[in-house]
């Protein structure tokens, strides 16, 4: 390995590595950072089963957990439109509310997220109430919001309970399973972070759709630099 090849894997470490100086990133330096860091090798699918479908406008809605209602079941799936009066991470106090138990596994899927949403995703590690998470972001976020990332970085170094990579995605994921079993899928157009923009949300209660998504995000977690 060249001593040029090393520097950038050194440069695309962010599982939890601690926070340090960067020089003002280039859209050519992310692009070479983005060479190293991995990629799905091929599409993948779940074809679904048969599902109760509930669909709400939720627009006129001020809260997540009113948007929500209720948790889907493992057969149910429940379609949300919202207007940006919260963003996607709301919906994790959210779920955490009408679940009334804590959450096992966390993983989350987002363009970008914000200072506020690392804080409340650190505060919830420190109670106990997500007992795991993996926090998947991308690399371009890096690029062009270089604060707001090391602050991620530094936050969520000192708490071994959580993993963070970013890199080539554009996906927006939560995916929750709970302390008494219950899995929640909610595949979305919303960032963690507001825009106040229409969104829409599908919220999934099947079991085998978490278990789609937990697996292509954890292959991405174990090939990335760094990986234990």
């Amino acid at each position: 390995m060249t001593a040029a090849t090393k520097t950038m894997l050194k440069l695309s470490e962010n599982l939890l590595l601690t926070a340090r100086p960067m020089p003002a990133p280039t859209v050519a330096s992310v692009e070479r950072e983005l060479q190293c860091l991995p990629h799905l090798t091929a599409d993948r699918s779940h074809p679904a089963r048969r599902t109760r479908r509930s669909f709400r406008d939720a627009r006129a809605l001020q809260t997540a957990q009113e948007a929500i209602g209720s948790l889907p079941g493992p057969d149910e799936a429940t379609h949300l439109i919202v207007s940006g009066r919260f963003a996607l991470w709301h919906l994790v106090p959210a779920a955490l509310a009408l679940a009334d138990c804590s959450i096992d596994e966390l993983l989350i899927g987002t363009l970008g997220f914000s200072r506020a949403n690392i804080d409340g995703l650190c505060t919830l590690l420190d109670s106990g109430k997500v007992k795991t998470l993996h926090l998947l972001a991308s690399h371009y976020f890096k690029g062009t919001s270089g604060p707001t990332y090391l602050h991620a970085v530094d936050s969520l170094a000192s708490r071994s309970q959580a993993r963070f990579v970013s890199l080539r995605t554009h996906a927006k994921l939560l995916l929750m399973k709970f302390s008494d079993g219950r899995r929640l899928t909610v595949e979305s157009s919303a960032n963690l972070r507001s825009c106040q923009n229409i969104e829409q949300m599908t919220l999934i209660g099947d079991p085998a759709v978490f278990e789609f998504h937990r697996e292509w995000m954890l292959d991405l977690f174990t090939a990335a630099p760094g990986a234990a």
